[in-house]
C-alpha cells in the first residue's frame, strides 16, 4: 500500500519511504534478499495468512485475528496520529491541547482504522469514514468536518507537497502510537530472530537514526530519537527463538 512517507513510488517505479529503506538495510545485513510488492492492505494481510507472502510490513495493531494466527512481528517504528484542522476556518482550534476538547465535533477518519474511529467515539466525536487520505485531507480543506485524523508524518507529509493543504495544521498531542514493524508468517522464527539481531545492532550503533534522518530530511523540525522503541524487540506472544 503506497503510504508516504512510509512507503512511496517514484516517476521511475522505484521504491522509497523510511519503512522501506530501513526494512532493506536490515535484511541485507540479516544475510537476506528480499523482493518488495506493494499490494493493497487487505491482499497483503491474505497472502501472508495463507502463507502466499513470508513477510509483511505495516502496522502490527491493524491486522485482525493475529492473537490466533501466532504471526510474529518486530517493530521497530512508531506511528504517532494525531488531528488536523483548518487554521482559516477554525483559527480557535489552535488552542486544544487535549483530545477531550474535540467533543461533539466531526472527524474524519480512514475507513477500516476501528481503533481510531474507538478513540473518537468515546471522547464524544462523530466519526466519518473516507476511503483514503487524500479524501479526508481535501474535504476537511473544504471545511466539510472540524478535524482529520490521520498519521501524524503521513498527514505532515501531504500538507507539504500539495499547496491547497496550507492552511491544516496539526494538534499538539498523539491520539494513539503504534509500533509499525515486520510481520513474519507462523513458524519463521529463523528469519524474524535473524532480522531482530541485525535490527537490534543497527539501533545501537545509531544506523537507524542515520537512516530515519535520510528519509525524513524534509522535515528539519521532527525529533527523530523519538519515532523509534528504545527497547526494540519482538512485539508478539511467541518464544524469540524457536523451541
Amino acid at each position: 500500500m503506497i503510504y508516504p512517507p512510509y512507503f512511496s513510488i517514484d516517476n521511475s517505479g522505484k521504491l522509497f519511504g523510511i519503512s522501506y529503506e530501513i526494512a532493506k538495510e536490515v535484511f541485507k545485513a540479516a544475510g537476506y534478499k528480499v523482493k518488495f510488492n506493494i499490494l493493497p492492505y487487505k491482499r497483503a494481510v491474505l497472502n501472508l495468512f495463507d502463507k502466499k507472502d513470508g513477510i509483511m510490513m505495516g502496522i502490527f495493531a491493524a491486522i485482525p485475528g493475529y492473537e490466533k494466527l501466532a504471526i510474529t512481528e518486530v517493530s521497530y517504528l512508531l506511528f504517532p496520529t494525531t488531528y488536523f484542522y483548518n487554521s482559516k476556518l477554525k483559527p480557535e482550534y489552535s488552542s486544544i491541547t487535549e483530545i477531550d476538547q474535540t467533543k461533539g465535533k466531526k472527524v474524519l477518519v480512514l475507513d477500516g482504522t476501528r481503533l481510531y474511529e474507538d478513540i473518537i467515539t468515546k471522547s464524544g466525536g462523530q466519526a466519518i469514514r473516507l476511503t483514503n487520505e487524500a479524501q479526508v485531507l481535501a474535504m476537511l480543506e473544504a471545511g466539510r468536518a472540524d478535524f482529520a485524523h490521520t498519521s501524524l508524518l503521513s498527514g505532515l507529509h501531504s500538507i507539504q507537497i500539495n499547496p491547497s493543504y496550507s492552511s491544516l495544521r496539526a494538534l499538539p498531542f498523539y491520539t494513539t502510537v503504534l509500533p509499525s514493524g515486520v510481520v513474519f508468517r507462523e513458524g519463521s522464527f529463523d528469519v524474524r530472530d535473524a532480522y531482530l539481531k541485525a535490527i537490534k545492532k543497527m539501533h545501537v550503533s545509531g544506523e537507524l537514526l542515520k537512516i530515519a534522518k535520510k528519509a525524513f530530511k524534509s522535515y528539519p523540525n521532527i525529533d527523530y530519537s523519538s519515532l523509534f522503541l528504545k527497547d526494540i524487540g519482538v512485539n508478539m506472544n511467541t518464544p524469540v527463538t524457536a523451541q
